[in-house]
């Protein structure tokens, strides 16, 4: 059986799609590319079966990380990819395993990876040619680390990637942080050694760095993906990780892996990467331009502070066309809101609970604040509602900004600012009115 799937490398469009629908409320459109991946077909398959091959008769393989740095030509590139080649051996032939393969086809895909459920994730097998020549025809460089494994090692490692291909093992729960297309091979290497891994900061000089900020290198220049990842991401995604929960990202992986090494179960120390090259790229990238400053996000939530400063300063006469305005205003808070309450309190997504960001966008915007506006906006309720959310605006301020509990992003502070000041117009309003002195 023969099976042809489409693939985006890297990890890029899979956080494409966990911020997606926060991007989208944002009025931001983001490109996909699909890319056509050859699969072996089942008789191609190697046999681990003795009867059929003698194991100790091939010679060793010779097995790489393949790892494509990220660049800024669109969304789904920003992160990179990472696989594993596999040179000899059991196949006898020049292959790489590929974790970053899907079928974006398969029934409630986007449903169930944007609820954390993304079981249609799978390794594919492909010839070392066309996967380097999809990169570099692209504007990509490739880097290839030899890994520094022993004969009895590359065979295991071999034979659990061809355990991995088989129907039954291919498919996996993709995890955006945890089990991605960069740290599947880790855990295969892993697996593999007699011994363990020895990461570059068990001595201590290694840099800790948060996933946030990680996370930030690589959309520089990307200011709405940047706004959408702050949001969706709570406090856990400023918490600074070592070494090994740095390889999600192939940026750091890269440069990881040249400083690991293997310790074998007599003591003994070796480096991982026994050789390095490079396949150069053979077309220059179309690189995206920056966000530009009148789109960008922090300069039009000011812009939207100054328009809710002016609106209610001008509304004297209590206009309804003004009611209106805050309703909508609060409806599309909401909406925000109500996808950060589902990522953070239903997904299966990590970094998104506890997320601070829910103080000023959460869903009472939508189910009890704008329908008061719209209904009742100087009753007792809407009094005590408005209040509470100058309350919760500050509250989130304080917290985020002097507290530094979680990474700040300007344009949710404004929101926040501006949430407050319609809030406190609408308490103006109800009390001249109470007072007959409107």
């Amino acid at each position: 059986m023969k099976y042809m799937l489409r693939v985006r490398y890297g990890i890029g469009y899979s956080w494409r799609l966990f911020i997606g629908l926060l991007v989208f409320i944002l009025s931001v459109a983001m490109p996909l590319e699909a890319v056509e991946v050859y699969e072996f077909e089942e008789e191609e398959r190697p046999s681990t079966s003795s009867s059929q091959v003698a194991l100790d008769s091939l010679p060793s393989p010779i097995i790489s990380l393949l790892i494509v740095p990220p660049r800024d030509e669109a969304v789904y590139t920003l992160y990179g990819h990472a696989a594993i080649r596999v040179q000899g051996g059991i196949g006898l032939a020049d292959r790489v395993y590929n974790y970053g393969v899907f079928d974006d086809q398969a029934p409630h895909f986007v449903a169930n990876f944007i609820s954390g459920r993304a079981d249609d994730y799978r390794v594919a097998a492909q010839y070392t040619s066309d996967y380097v020549y999809s990169y570099t025809q692209q504007g990509c460089e490739v880097y290839e680390l030899v890994l520094n494994l022993t004969p009895q090692e590359a065979t295991k490692m071999e034979e659990l990637l061809i355990e991995n291909c088989l129907p039954e093992n291919a498919y996996y729960r993709y995890n955006v942080v945890y089990d991605n297309c960069a740290t599947r091979p880790i855990a295969i290497i892993e697996q593999s050694i007699n011994g363990r891994l020895q990461y570059p900061d068990e001595d201590g000089t290694y840099p800790q760095v948060s996933r946030r900020a990680m996370l930030d290198r690589c959309s520089l220049r990307w200011a709405w993906l940047k706004l959408g990842t702050d949001l969706a991401l709570g406090m856990p995604a400023d918490q600074k990780v070592g070494a090994r929960d740095q390889v999600f990202l192939p940026l750091y992986m890269l440069d990881i892996m040249r400083c690991t090494h293997i310790i074998d179960q007599e003591g003994n120390k070796r480096k991982l990467v026994l050789d390095e090259a490079t396949y150069t790229r053979t077309a220059e990238p179309a690189l995206s331009a920056p966000t530009p400053i009148y789109l960008h996000p922090g300069s039009l939530a000011s812009l939207l502070l100054l328009c809710v400063l002016i609106v209610c300063g001008l509304d004297r006469k209590h206009l309804r066309v003004w009611r209106i305005l805050y309703g909508i205003y609060f409806a599309i808070l909401g909406l925000a809101g109500a996808l950060l309450f589902y990522l953070s309190f239903f997904s299966l997504h990590p970094l998104t609970n506890p997320n601070l960001n829910l103080l000023s966008l959460h869903p009472l915007h939508l189910l009890l604040g704008a329908p008061l506006i719209f209904i009742a906006p100087y009753s007792r309720m809407s009094y005590w509602y408005h209040w509470g959310n100058i309350g919760l605006q500050l509250v989130y301020i304080l917290l985020i900004v002097f507290g530094g509990l979680q990474t700040p992003n300007f344009a949710p502070i404004a929101w926040a600012i501006a949430t407050s000041i319609v809030s406190f117009r609408l308490i103006v309003t109800r009390n001249l009115k109470r007072s007959g002195n409107e």
